[in-house]
């Protein structure tokens, strides 16, 4: 077995009046060296089987050549994109683009600096950070597909910024705040909560 893309290492044998042989395939790929017992082979199918087959020479004498077979299945790697950095106000939520590919047939998200998904196995999920400023890593991890390829996993980066709630103070330069009808009166407003 092998995954896609990978290489793998062969392990003939030849005996009796043999003195060599030589490796074929039924559906190409690459060998590093074709008349090398342990060459390493590189399939070209991204899933599937492939029978490699080992032929001795033709030695001296009434005796024919021999061959034997071997199967190789190839598995497709798993692929997984967490999709592009975003920006979140705190308290708002953002949807995710994840997406996966190849062997993978399902994937999980987390996160490094809380927050909740509204689906965590949803390759769309929303999340919701818990943080009010600062950056969250979110992970986005394969399943683990039958045969020996391994799972796989991405990260997106999340930016939190602070939501400001606009509050000012107004303070009056008349004591007690009334004023006669054509008279003016002067405010002066104090930004708080890091407004402008």
């Amino acid at each position: 077995e092998v995954c896609s893309g990978e290489s793998i290492t062969l392990n003939g044998t030849i005996g009796g009046g043999a003195t060599s042989a030589t490796w074929t395939s039924d559906s190409g790929g690459t060998f590093s060296n074709q008349n090398s017992l342990n060459s390493t082979y590189t399939p070209n199918i991204s899933s599937g089987t492939v029978t490699l087959t080992l032929t001795t020479d033709d030695p001296s004498g009434p005796c024919n050549s021999d061959f034997d077979t071997v199967v190789i299945t190839v598995y497709e790697i798993p692929t997984v994109d967490a999709g592009s950095a975003q920006e979140v106000c705190s308290g708002e939520s953002i949807t995710l683009n994840g997406a996966i590919n190849g062997g993978a047939s399902n994937a999980t998200w987390t996160s490094n600096n809380g927050g909740t998904f509204s689906n965590q196995n949803a390759l769309n999920s929303e999340y919701t950070p818990s943080i009010s400023s600062g950056t969250v890593i979110l992970t986005l991890t394969t399943d683990d597909p039958s045969g020996p390829c391994n799972a796989v996993s991405d990260t997106v980066t999340i930016t939190v910024i602070q939501k400001l709630t606009p509050s000012v103070s107004i303070v009056s330069n008349d004591s007690d705040n009334s004023i006669c009808l054509g008279d003016s009166v002067t405010f002066t407003a104090t930004p708080v909560n890091g407004g402008t």
